[in-house]
C-alpha cells in the first residue's frame, strides 16, 4: 500500500510521506494542491489554494465552491520573485503587479513600497509600448545627494534626471 499518513513520536506529520522533516510535509509526484475553506463565508468567496507546479512555482489563488478550474492571485518562482494578478514575471525585478484596469488613475494597483534603508525607496515603471519610457520613481534616504526625502524620478531610457 503506498504511504497515505504518517505521524511520527515527534509530532511531524506526513502526507505522502513515511519520513516528514517538519510540522507538516505534503509529498506528491504531481502538482500538490492545499485547500483552505471557510464554511462560513459567502458563496464563491470561500475557497483558497496553494498549489506547486511541476516547474516548483507555488500558486495562491480562489477557488469556486465546487472545486472545479481555480483562479490564480499570486505566482512566486523559484528565485522567489512575485507576481500578483498575472502569471507572468518580468526578468530581473523581485515583484510584478498587473492591474488589468484600463484607467489605473481611477483604480491603482494598490502598491506600498516602505524601506528603513539609508538609500530611501522606490520602484521602476515601464511602458512596453511603441515610445514608451522606463522610470525609476523613488523617496531618497539619507545617504542620497540632497539627503533624506526628496522625491526622485529617473528616466533610465533617456537617462536623464526628471
Amino acid at each position: 500500500f503506498p504511504v497515505t499518513i504518517t505521524i511520527l513520536n515527534s509530532g511531524n506529520v506526513g502526507i505522502g510521506t513515511n519520513n516528514p522533516q517538519r510540522i507538516l510535509s505534503i509529498v506528491s509526484n504531481t502538482a500538490s494542491t492545499l485547500t483552505f475553506e471557510r464554511s462560513d463565508n459567502t458563496a464563491g468567496q470561500k475557497v483558497r489554494y496553494i498549489s506547486v507546479d511541476t516547474s516548483g512555482w507555488m500558486i495562491f489563488g480562489k477557488l469556486p465552491d465546487d472545486y472545479s478550474s481555480g483562479t490564480q492571485h499570486m505566482l512566486l518562482d523559484t528565485s522567489g520573485n512575485l507576481a500578483i494578478g498575472t502569471n507572468y514575471i518580468s526578468a530581473g525585478y523581485p515583484l510584478t503587479v498587473y492591474n488589468p484596469s484600463t484607467n489605473p488613475g481611477v483604480s491603482g494597483t494598490g502598491v506600498y513600497i516602505s524601506s528603513p534603508s539609508v538609500y530611501g525607496a522606490g520602484f521602476t515603471v515601464e511602458s512596453t509600448d511603441t515610445g514608451g519610457h522606463k522610470y525609476n520613481i523613488f523617496s531618497t534616504g539619507s545617504s542620497n545627494s540632497g539627503g533624506a526625502g526628496a522625491f526622485k524620478i529617473y528616466d533610465t531610457t533617456s537617462s536623464a534626471n526628471r
